[in-house]
């Protein structure tokens, strides 16, 4: 959209799901997380219900897999390819899950499935727990030197408020210097008036060193329901001030952000915060709203 007061939004997180068609383990009432307002979301998720108005509009996307079927995750982005035949306006890229410990040659051989679908930027693997046993794994490091070289991004997801979790993950990446990185939901920041506040800010510090490591300002939601301005405000001064202008992208982590607001009025929030931390500077807000996302994760301008 090129009306000049229109401010063109790229979100790099959201998650579309077909419950009649995926898998979705993690939806099911028996099954982690227990959120008692899960059931909000066991739904069908389509890109109709991305939808932005008051100046705001919708330019790109990239879908994070959502546990369609991480057995056969080529089918969850067939799904999106087929998906997004019916809508041309909007520009989409696809995460796809993988699992790191596989043994290097299936590896290889589900990442090839993976990009025949040009839509395909890169893979998750949810690590959380299992970031020692990784990062100590050798067979490991061959597949991650792969997506390097194939220039796959990989998402990163973990609690950076833990320490021990981010000295591994530093130390264990710095072997890819080459490797695109996004850091999901900001490493779960905690509220500003926790006392673990501070040690997620000096984390946040530590891994703004690796070069290639981008952050998605996101999830706010999964850390408090009630989450406040103030707490956009505090994380967004953080990652700019740690990561620069060019190194940040707002998101949303949809259908979850409804969990708090719609996402409409997420994007307002977004946007007044951003305007608040850059004066209000055009340049800088396309960039953390709009740019980065599309440079980095390659969608058409």
């Amino acid at each position: 959209m090129k009306n000049e007061h229109v401010l063109n939004i790229v979100d790099p997180h959201i998650h579309l799901l077909d419950i009649n068609k995926g898998k979705y383990e993690w939806l099911k009432p028996g099954n982690a997380p227990f959120w008692p307002d899960k059931p909000l979301i066991d739904r069908n998720v389509g890109v109709e219900e991305l939808h932005l108005a008051n100046g705001l509009h919708l330019q790109g996307a990239v879908h994070i897999e959502a546990g369609f079927d991480n057995g056969q995750p080529e089918l969850e982005i067939a799904w999106i390819d087929g998906l997004m035949q019916e809508n041309e306006l909007l520009q989409l890229g696809g995460i796809a899950h993988v699992d790191l410990r596989l043994a290097h040659q299936d590896f290889v051989y589900k990442i090839k499935q993976l990009t025949r679908h040009q839509r395909v930027k890169g893979v998750r693997h949810i690590i959380d727990d299992d970031i020692e046993i990784i990062c100590s794994n050798t067979q490991i490091n061959k597949n991650i030197a792969y997506l390097a070289q194939h220039n796959l991004l990989f998402e990163l997801q973990f609690d950076v408020s833990n320490l021990r979790h981010t000295t591994i993950i530093n130390d264990f990446f710095s072997q890819f210097p080459s490797l695109n990185l996004v850091l999901n939901h900001a490493g779960f920041a905690p509220c500003y008036t926790s006392n673990l506040f501070q040690v997620w800010q000096l984390n946040i510090q530590k891994l703004s060193l690796l070069p290639q490591l981008y952050v998605k300002c996101s999830g706010f939601e999964m850390v408090s329901r009630q989450y406040t301005s103030t707490q956009i405000n505090q994380v967004l001064s953080v990652c700019i001030s740690a990561f620069g202008k060019q190194r940040v992208m707002c998101a949303s982590n949809y259908p979850l952000t409804t969990f708090s607001c719609s996402y409409q009025e997420y994007w307002e929030k977004i946007h007044y915060a951003v305007g608040l931390l850059f004066n209000n500077n055009i340049a800088d807000i396309r960039a953390v709203m709009q740019k980065n996302a599309s440079r980095l994760y390659q969608l058409k301008p």
